[in-house]
């Protein structure tokens, strides 16, 4: 039998699993902290070809050394911050690694290292990063082949609830902690639009939004788009010419109404990083935080008051400096009153203007919101996800005389009662790649991401099995 070591049970495995013991000679050991989520998988996989063991990775790392001698192949799906840590005694006993998160600096320095020890360490295995940069780069390198230069890159990622489960003002819903989400909304937005470099700073990210409508088998989806940190970099990371670009764009979808709530959770003070005192206050209610925080009294009009022109005021301020940097990108016209008033009712929704919930502390203010959005916006049985991804490039075939628009989209639904949408197109990659490093196929060694031929040619082709793929149309311009 192959031997896989999977480290992580969470939500993402159970695909990867599923995946490689449909191969029906591979074994895998699947170490996690949480004995509940072992369980879970031996009750709909069953013990054949399955070993669980209950470890704390985090904290008994060395424990893991005495199961890498036996594998060919170790999936991470631990928090990225372990991975280096995993993948340097992979590179200790010749043990090839997979993961799903981004190449970091610490997993960039094996690369010697791994490469000395002919070990592969393949990251960006999944959705965003992984299928966005395997889908981009198979259109790039095939133009390149045909004497074509890419002028324009936009690309949208977006992993949201369905619509009919999108029931909340956030129109949004977390399948895990909301803080890396929210975490984002703080970093500012480079990018090239239209032969101007744009820069977005994390405050107005949420007020210039653009519209964005993608279409699936008839019915179309409208989305607000927000711009996703440097899209500058990845002028570089997809080898592309930045004389012959006059656009590099990649942004996140939401639905309608997230900018709105995000914004005004941010205006009100409760996206504060910093250590807060009050919390600590014995069976605190969110009021009660915001009638201290906000300075105004403890009765409906004085609060409902302080809420609304503080937030206003906010608002205000965004659309006028959005109004004053002549920004090139289209940008949704904003109602200031329209918006205040649902943010209001939003805030209403969470429970924080009357004394519906009790404020559970985690010492700053953004974290403790984060326990409330984790109890107010998760998914319930039976609801489902969409994981929808859309490249949409503008490439010139100089010799011919001809412009086209390729265009490149993915969208995936949930399986009601079943793997989510956002599980699926993260864990279908890991597992297939492991079953392709287990059959022998890549040659390339050190620290890589899958964004060669050799990588991304059988691994898109090998979704396509699983119900996962990017669908290609072109038209002339």
């Amino acid at each position: 039998m192959k031997q896989v070591l999977l480290l992580g049970s969470g939500f993402v495995a159970k695909p990867a699993i599923d995946h490689l013991l449909t191969q029906g000679d591979i074994h895998i050991t699947i170490v996690s902290l949480f004995q509940n989520e072992l369980d879970g998988i031996v009750s709909s996989f069953g013990s054949k070809n399955l070993t669980t063991v209950q470890l704390d990775i985090a904290n008994k790392m060395e424990e893991i050394e005495k199961f890498l001698p036996n594998v060919q192949v170790c999936i991470s799906l631990i928090p990225a911050t372990l991975h280096a840590s995993v993948a340097k005694l992979c590179i200790k006993h010749k043990v090839n690694f997979l993961s799903a998160s981004y190449i970091s600096p610490d997993i960039a320095e094996l690369d010697k290292e791994a490469k000395e020890a002919g070990v592969l360490l393949l990251n960006e295995l999944g959705l965003d990063p992984g299928i966005d940069h395997m889908s981009a780069m198979k259109i790039i390198d095939s133009a390149k082949q045909n004497n074509g230069k890419i002028t324009s890159f936009i690309s949208w990622c977006g992993a949201l609830p369905s619509l009919e489960c999108s029931d909340n003002p956030f129109g949004y819903k977390f399948s895990w902690s909301p803080r890396g989400v929210l975490a984002s909304s703080l970093l500012p937005a480079i990018f090239l639009w239209d032969q101007h470099i744009d820069q977005v700073p994390a405050e107005l990210k949420f007020a210039a939004l653009q519209p964005i409508v993608i279409e699936h088998e008839g019915q179309k989806y409208e989305f607000e788009g927000i711009p996703n940190r440097d899209s500058l970099s990845y002028i570089n990371n997809y080898s592309l010419n930045k004389d012959d670009l006059t656009t590099m764009f990649r942004g996140t979808l939401r639905w309608k109404g997230f900018g709105i709530m995000v914004r005004a959770l941010a205006a009100i003070g409760l996206f504060n990083a910093s250590q807060d005192a009050k919390l600590a206050t014995a069976d605190l209610f969110w009021r009660s935080y915001l009638v201290s925080s906000l300075g105004c009294n403890d009765n409906d009009d004085d609060l409902l008051y302080c809420l609304k022109s503080t937030i206003t005021d906010a608002f205000k301020a965004q659309e006028k400096l959005v109004a004053e940097s002549n920004y090139h990108f289209p940008i949704i016209p904003r109602d200031t009153d329209k918006d205040v008033e649902y943010a209001i009712n939003g805030l209403k929704w969470l429970g924080i203007v009357a004394n519906d919930e009790k404020v559970v502390n985690r010492g700053t203010p953004i974290d403790s919101l984060c326990a409330l959005l984790e109890k107010k916006l998760s998914y319930q049985k039976d609801e489902r996800d969409i994981v929808v991804l859309t490249h949409q490039f503008v490439v010139e075939y100089p010799a011919e005389n001809k412009k086209e628009q390729e265009t490149s989209s993915l969208v995936c639904f949930g399986i009601k009662g079943g793997s989510s949408a956002t599980s699926l197109t993260v864990g279908y990659p890991v597992g297939i790649a492991a079953d392709l490093v287990l059959q022998g196929c890549f040659k390339t060694t050190g620290v890589v991401g899958p964004v060669t031929p050799e990588f991304y040619n059988p691994l898109l082709e090998l979704l396509k099995q699983e119900k996962i793929e990017m669908v290609e149309t072109k038209k002339s311009l």
